[in-house]
Parts: C-alpha cells; sequence; structure tokens
C-alpha cells in the first residue's frame, strides 16, 4: 500500500508497512520522526528507486526523537542525497552545532534496523556525527547497506571509512571500506557515531 498524501501519512496496511516511493515520501517520514513518532516495531518499505536531486531535507530522527523502526531497501538506491552546511552561519554559535550534528540520511537511530539499502551519489556534510546512511547510531543493525561515489565532510575534514567511532559494535561478514581509515569528528561513508551497533555485509 502506497503513501497516497505524503503530507498527511494515513496509508499503511494491517501488518504495520509503510511504503515510501518518492523523495515526498521521504520527507513525510523525516517530518513525523522528527515531530516524535518513532516508528518502533513497524517497517518501512523502499518500492522504487528516489532520486533526491534538488530536493531540501532534513535527516531522519534527532536526539531526542529517533528513528526506532526498520527500514528496508528492498534493494533499492536513494541517489543524489544532498546534506550540506550552511557556509552562511555562525560557526561558534550553538544553533549551528546542534543544526548541523547528527547528519545522514538517518540523522539518529536508536533499536532500529536498516537493511537492503544503497545510498549513491550523495552529500553530506556537518559539525560532528556525519554519516551518509546515518549520523548517530545506537543498538541498531545495518545488513546489506552500501554507499556508492558518496561524499561526507566534517569541519572541512574528508573522511569516508565505514564508520567513524565505533563503541561495542561489530562487523561481520564483509564490512569493508576502499578508503584509507582516519578518524576526526566522528564522521563515516555509511555512520557517524556508532554504538552497540553490528553490520553485516555493508561497503563504502
Amino acid at each position: 500500500i502506497k503513501l497516497a498524501n505524503a503530507s498527511i501519512g494515513t496509508a499503511t496496511n494491517n501488518k504495520g508497512i509503510y511504503q515510501v516511493s518518492s523523495a515526498q515520501d521521504l520527507i513525510w517520514l523525516s517530518e513525523r520522526v522528527n515531530a516524535g513518532y518513532t516508528f518502533e516495531g513497524m517497517t518501512i518499505m523502499q518500492t522504487c528507486d528516489i532520486n533526491m536531486s534538488g530536493i531540501v531535507f532534513n535527516s531522519i530522527g534527532t536526539e531526542t526523537n529517533p528513528f526506532k523502526g526498520v527500514y528496508d531497501g528492498n534493494n533499492f538506491i536513494i541517489s543524489n542525497l544532498n546534506l550540506k552546511d550552511n557556509k552562511n552561519k555562525d560557526k561558534t554559535a550553538n544553533i549551528y552545532i546542534n543544526n548541523l550534528s547528527n547528519r545522514g540520511l538517518f540523522g539518529y537511530v536508536k533499536n532500529a534496523t536498516i537493511k537492503n539499502l544503497t545510498v549513491a551519489n550523495g552529500t553530506v556534510s556537518g559539525y560532528g556525527n556525519v554519516g551518509m546512511i546515518a549520523g548517530y547510531a545506537e543498538n541498531t543493525k545495518f545488513n546489506y547497506v552500501n554507499t556508492y561515489k558518496s561524499n561526507v565532510k566534517v569541519s572541512k575534514i574528508e573522511y569516508v571509512d565505514i564508520y567513524g567511532k565505533v563503541v561495542n559494535t561489530y562487523l561481520t561478514s564483509g564490512a569493508s571500506s576502499t578508503e584509507e581509515f582516519a578518524q576526526r569528528e566522528n564522521v563515516g561513508g555509511l555512520v557517524g557515531y556508532a554504538k552497540g551497533c553490528s553490520f553485516y555485509v555493508c561497503s563504502n
């Protein structure tokens, strides 16, 4: 069942599955989660490739309102996601730091699962906890998640390994990166900061 109206988002099936098929659906998901609906116990199913070119997008989930559901990319791609640093803001201001921390497709995930997803040709930049898939992840499973030709930056330092900083996290069965390992300001190609997470067959 498809989200018939992204601004209302009332369509779901009786198994607690929401289907997303457009940039507007992802915007709706971001708005719902960031407003406090965590989707705990529910699944978000992507039903086609989604092109985010030219779309103004806020990361899904905040520290106050994290995403806690399952996102199943269904082996589709999200392309051209662009979350760029705002160069006009005062970088010493707390509002700048808060707005540009925990950035990625998902800003903050907790007790969640993200699987079967590729993000391609994306750009994400911020102050800290920055990753293409998730900025901050806690007790979250990443299964068959990949990034391709994506660029992640923080404080003018580019860093695109799988993860930035990890705590009690394990990688299994093919988690890999094509880039030189480094660690600075918790930035990663997949996840900026991972605590108690698992990565299974993931690549960057």
